[in-house]
């Protein structure tokens, strides 16, 4: 499949770490981190407007960025949604009005709206995107929870019909709901891989073990060495060789323990690692 986007060896610093990656339709991308990273520049790079100090970009595909271009104060979100959408697509302009919540909003011109509505009619040409690498810099943040949720299961069918998602947030929910996580620091990209890969390396799950007996606790778990993981068939729990009598005590409960509970690692643990 021919990729929308190569960087070959980039890099926004002169020296250290460089970034090699393709981005195919269906991939999507959340690039995180603190304020002055580089997220945003590192992403005007990416897409052509501006050149990193090492690697080349390549971009073979039509770019659907999240803005105003072209609208006035005196725009409505109906008008923008029909400009971008086309006379023929009603329905498409509907839909997208309505993932953004700015059904009830239509008719009032951008200037008036709230920050959060604001941000929501920035990503209308996202909404509506067909065949394209999507940007977002930024405007999924500023959204209250239910657009959110509303215009991450649009952006999910967009990427479905062929688009690929490059969205600079730092929401966990927007990373969660995403592939693949790039992360920077002091303009350098620190982490490049799936979100599965990240949890897997800040740490093993936990067992939360409730019990009224300290001794019982103690039987469950000491001298013991488990391994504790999902799987889409239940729990897995793996015990080195010899131990699989642990295994057996801890699923059924040995003692008095009431509960077992399996913590995983967080995506807000994984970015704290990264300072």
């Amino acid at each position: 499949m021919q990729p929308m986007l190569t960087l070959d060896a980039v890099s926004l610093l002169p020296a250290g770490a460089t970034l090699t990656l393709a981005v195919h339709p269906g991939d999507s991308f959340a690039v995180m981190g603190r304020s002055s990273s580089g997220k945003s520049d590192f992403t005007l790079c990416a897409i052509g407007r501006q050149r990193f100090k090492r690697g080349k970009a390549s971009l073979e595909s039509a770019v659907v960025a999240a803005g105003l271009e072209g609208a006035s104060k005196r725009t409505t979100p109906l008008l923008l949604a029909k400009r971008l959408a086309g006379r023929d697509s009603a329905e498409q302009m509907t839909e997208a009005l309505s993932v953004c919540g700015l059904w009830d909003q239509r008719r009032e011109p951008l200037s008036s709206l709230s920050p959060a509505l604001r941000a929501a009619a920035e990503l209308l040409p996202c909404v509506l995107a067909r065949q394209a690498l999507v940007v977002i810099d930024g405007q999924l943040d500023g959204l209250d929870r239910w657009a959110l949720a509303s215009v991450l299961e649009a952006l999910r069918d967009r990427t479905a019909e062929g688009c690929a998602l490059w969205a600079v947030s730092n929401r966990e929910s927007v990373a969660e709901a995403l592939h693949s996580l790039i992360i920077l620091r002091q303009r350098e990209v620190r982490y490049a891989g799936t979100l599965s890969e990240l949890l897997s390396r800040t740490g093993p799950a936990e067992i939360l073990v409730e019990t009224s007996d300290r001794s019982a606790a103690a039987a469950v778990s000491d001298p013991f060495s488990l391994s504790v993981s999902e799987h889409e068939s239940g729990l897995v729990v793996k015990a080195p060789s010899g131990q699989a009598a642990a295994a057996r005590l801890l699923l059924e409960g040995y003692g008095s323990v009431r509960a077992l509970v399996l913590k995983q690692p967080r995506l807000g643990d994984a970015l704290d690692s990264f300072g």
